[in-house]
């Protein structure tokens, strides 16, 4: 079930700011290219601090990506290279994470929703299978919404590095019982989210708040519920 329900944390970089990171990057860039990797990297961190943070921990991995988008153009491909370094690093490390800081995701994560509802629907349906093609850097409201998720999940990704266990999970049925018992969630709808057309961007955008809804899971799963259903692999 919760392969479905990817949250990735790290989003797709595309802005530029000022802010020079040549001290880090490896002499495999041009001059002009080194200006545009430091530029995209300040990007993320004036406006995703989560990103910049994975990226820089693993600055080796980000040249290379970088460097392939060079000599290639192939901007989706490296997106998606992004994507894939998330997975391999920064998911692990939320999944250890305490239980205070990963409990303290559900309110941005809801915030970004209700943003999305009400500016960009169809962007509920890609929350909900963790298919990132968002430009939230269009809207202000949606950049501000972002912002205040990576923040957050940046102090979640803070604690996860200063752990070596993984936290508490749940099992297939724990998750699947506080899905339907205290979220209301029918098996109509899950069986909804196995096909993307079967479902509209404002069912997509109701379904997204239900499984984040906090208040009705009892306190003492919350931090188990979301480790489990976004950053358990």
């Amino acid at each position: 079930m919760n392969k479905l329900f990817k949250i990735v944390a790290v989003l797709i970089l595309c802005a530029f700011g000022g802010f020079s990171l040549s001290a880090f990057a490896a002499d495999i860039f041009s001059k002009k290219e080194r200006e545009i990797f430091d530029k995209t990297m300040s990007a993320a961190r004036n406006n995703d601090p989560a990103t910049y943070a994975v990226l820089l921990d693993h600055i080796e991995e980000t040249e290379a990506i970088f460097r392939e988008l060079f000599d290639t153009g192939d901007a989706a491909a490296a997106r998606q290279r992004v994507l894939d370094l998330a997975g391999k690093y920064a998911m692990p490390t939320l999944a250890r994470a305490s239980d205070e800081t990963t409990v303290a995701l559900y309110a941005p994560v809801r915030t970004v929703i209700e943003v999305l509802k009400i500016h960009k629907p169809e962007g509920c349906k890609q929350y909900l299978y963790g298919q990132f093609n968002i430009n939230f850097l269009d809207n202000p409201v949606l950049t501000a919404a972002n912002k205040y998720f990576s923040d957050t999940i940046l102090e979640t990704y803070s604690s996860g590095k200063k752990n070596t266990q993984t936290g508490t999970l749940l099992t297939e049925d724990q998750l699947a019982d506080i899905m339907v018992e205290n979220l209301g969630i029918s098996e109509e709808e899950l069986e909804k989210l196995e096909d993307l057309s079967a479902i509209s961007d404002a069912d997509a955008c109701r379904l997204a708040a239900k499984f984040y809804d906090h208040q009705r899971i009892p306190e003492v799963y919350r931090a188990a519920y979301l480790r489990t259903l976004v950053f358990a692999q």
